[in-house]
């Protein structure tokens, strides 16, 4: 072989590769899209699984205070004076 073979084989191996690499590259950069994509959806889920939970927590903490503001003004609905002193 001689030295202009020896080159041009370099050059093609060297561009095969490098279009091997961008490939690769360009295989992880779509892995790494749907893994975003992935967790904004779980970010999504968890978000509204809050709202959920926060949104129950605070109705039942203002039934509660109703509560306790109709009990302390009206006395115990179930007629024992003492557990009303508890609140």
């Amino acid at each position: 072989m001689d030295r202009d073979e020896e080159n041009i084989l370099m050059l093609f191996t060297s561009i095969s590769l490098s279009c091997l690499s961008q490939t690769q590259e360009a295989q992880q950069l779509l892995l790494d899209w749907e893994k975003l994509t992935q967790f904004k959806k779980i970010l999504k889920d968890m978000k509204e699984g809050y709202q959920i939970i926060h949104k129950g927590y605070t109705t039942i903490r203002d039934i509660s205070s109703a509560a306790s503001v109709c009990i302390r003004s009206f006395g115990c609905p179930y007629g024992c004076q003492p557990c009303c002193k508890k609140i």
